[in-house]
């Protein structure tokens, strides 16, 4: 399958990084939110999540379509 057929789907995907470094730094952010958990209570961090999703979401949205129109400029200007 071609990568446009990929995106097309909404099978493409991309993987986290798999090294000890990045696993250690996963730990030590579940250490962390476990932390806070603690002390602020369940519901507090529930909220917290929920309009973090929402912000993360539309963030990555503007940055994926900046990257498209990056690409797609690049192509454009190896035409001309």
């Amino acid at each position: 399958m071609s990568l446009l057929e990929e995106i097309f789907r909404n099978t493409y995907s991309i993987e986290l990084p798999q090294t000890p470094e990045y696993q250690a730094l996963r730990e030590k952010g579940n250490r962390f939110w476990e932390y806070i958990e603690e002390r602020a209570g369940a519901e507090c961090i529930e909220k917290y999540w929920d309009d973090f999703a929402d912000m993360e979401a539309a963030g990555h949205f503007h940055y994926f379509r900046e990257g498209f129109l990056l690409g797609a400029s690049l192509m454009l200007e190896l035409r001309s």
